[in-house]
Order: structure tokens, then sequence, then C-alpha cells
């Protein structure tokens, strides 16, 4: 997170008793990232191992890790068939969705990419671009 997003990070703020949740598919989405960059030379193959060793402890520490389990993976495939999602991005929002449902909270969906935001307001999530904030 970049220190000129103050927004962001009130949103993030445990202290004030928000929960930060991702679907346990960003973890492999992140090693996805790394193994790329490592591969293209652009990050060293121990910077990217520390990096991945460090958002697992604190994803464990800090998060709220939603499985993609059947529910979850179920409603992926309903989300496809309404938005035009890619299948990581079914999955990410099903979590988010799922979530919602579970805790009875509302959630801000936070993503960077406009369909995906897009998807997620038709579907009835508050949504945030960092993107915007910049």
């Amino acid at each position: 997170m970049e220190a000129g997003a103050p927004w962001l990070r009130s949103m993030l703020h445990p202290a004030l008793g928000h929960v930060v949740i991702m679907s346990h598919l960003t973890t492999v989405e992140l090693f996805s990232l790394l193994a790329r960059r490592s591969r293209e030379g652009s990050l060293p193959v121990s910077h990217a191992t520390l990096l991945g060793d460090a958002f697992l402890t604190h994803a464990a520490d800090d998060y709220l890790v939603v499985p993609a389990g059947a529910q979850v993976l179920e409603r992926a495939r309903a989300l496809i068939r309404r938005y035009p999602l890619r299948t990581l991005d079914a999955i990410q929002l099903a979590s988010a969705r799922h979530t919602a449902n579970v805790l009875g909270e509302t959630i801000t969906f936070i993503s960077s990419d406009r369909d995906l935001l897009a998807a997620a307001g038709a579907d009835g999530l508050l949504t945030a671009n960092p993107l915007d904030h910049q």
C-alpha cells in the first residue's frame, strides 16, 4: 500500500473494526505474479521468495482468508453467467459475496479492475478503486 493512500489505510485499519477479507486464491495469484516477474528478470528469485513468505505470514495474521470451497465455486459459476468475468475474477467476487452473506455485513470490494468493480456493484457490493484516490 502506498503512503499516499490514507483513505485505504483507514478502510483497512483493524483498530477501527475493519477486517480485510481475501480469497485463498489470492495467495496463488500473488505467487504467480512473483514467479512471472522473476522469470522476466525484473525481480530476483530471492526477493520473490521473501515477498511470498512475508505475504503468507501477513495473510495468516491479518486477513480473513476465504477458502474457495464448493459454495464459492458454485456462486462463481453463476456470476460468470451474469457478468463478463474471467475465472479468477469470478472466484474473487464470489468469495466476497459468500462472506458478506455469511457475516451478514456490508462489504466494500476493492479492486482496480473496472469491469470487476462493475460486476461487484451490480451484484450488490459497495466498491472502491484505489486508482481513483491517487
